[in-house]
């Protein structure tokens, strides 16, 4: 359980010479009927009229992010890149940490076309993950770190920092309809921008497609761990399309490294690299490696 710190309304702002255009602006295109001053109602300041954290953290300049790291395997060792959703208003960096999660779950679908069959079938909903993300940005504490979403070749993993709020207990967390957000004037934003709803119902979507199982909670954070399912191969004689696929490169050139597949294809070396894992995970690819040279190893599926 989270030791009690001070709330984002009653901590001081670093900077006090703060814009929020931004904000203004998504709440004049996503928000109900603004009033005259439309930041008039949000407790943007200290009792003594100083700009407070929720200030800060919905502010067009700070230096909070949204993390996203991604690893080419099941484990860290081997990073790909990192990605910072942030440094801006908060609601702004939420929508485009969705965003990029559309991309990871777009990446990681059975839509993807094969030597000779369809891989098909969504490998993670992307409505629990969403609403993960929401919570991760909503219920984190500020004061210990950010959130942070780890994409592995088999799960995804979505973190904030601090664990249970105080009086809370993991039986609480369980009964979703009894959520208490550790952040509920920053909640109230998301609400009103349309970005999350009232106490307990992302969770209790999540947990109709997934058991709350998928969640770890330590002392000082909160993890939801998404496992990936793997692709499957779908037997019959479905037309395959005339298109020419990352597989059909290796074919041609067994030795052909990630670089030059990224050359010749036109993608990301990160999205060969998912695209190759996704094939070494169906059986459809293997690799043989030396000190000088990889050599891929195309197998037939059937």
């Amino acid at each position: 359980m989270s030791q009690p710190s001070a709330t984002l309304t009653t901590r001081l702002s670093p900077n006090q010479n703060l814009t929020f255009e931004e904000l203004e602006a998504l709440f004049s295109e996503n928000g109900p009927t603004p009033p005259d001053e439309p930041l008039g109602k949000l407790t943007l300041r200290t009792s003594d009229g100083q700009y407070n954290f929720l200030a800060y953290l919905l502010a067009d300049d700070n230096d909070v992010s949204v993390k996203i790291e991604s690893y080419a395997g099941a484990d860290r060792s081997e990073f790909l890149e990192s990605t910072e959703c942030g440094r801006r208003c908060l609601i702004a960096a939420a929508q485009k940490t969705l965003e990029r999660l559309k991309a990871e779950t777009e990446l990681y679908s059975f839509s993807k076309l094969t030597a000779r069959k369809w891989l098909k079938k969504e490998r993670v909903n992307p409505t629990a993950l969403n609403e993960a993300a929401i919570n991760a940005i909503v219920h984190n504490d500020y004061d210990l770190g950010v959130p942070l979403i780890e994409v592995f070749a088999d799960k995804i993993i979505v973190s904030s920092a601090g664990g249970l709020v105080e009086g809370m207990i993991f039986r609480d967390f369980l009964k979703s309809y009894r959520s208490r957000p550790r952040n509920p004037h920053l909640m109230k934003v998301f609400r009103d921008l349309n970005l999350a709803e009232g106490k307990g119902v992302g969770l209790s979507r999540i947990r109709r497609i997934y058991d709350l199982s998928i969640y770890s909670i330590e002392d000082n954070s909160v993890a939801a761990i998404f496992p990936l399912e793997k692709p499957v191969i779908i037997s019959g004689d479905e037309e395959v399309k005339d298109v020419k696929t990352t597989l059909d490169y290796i074919k041609e050139d067994p030795n052909v490294t990630v670089a030059q597949l990224a050359e010749r294809t036109g993608k990301s070396e990160t999205t060969l690299l998912r695209e190759i894992a996704d094939y070494q995970v169906a059986g459809l690819l293997g690799m043989k490696s030396s000190r000088k040279r990889i050599r891929w190893l195309v197998k037939d599926p059937r």
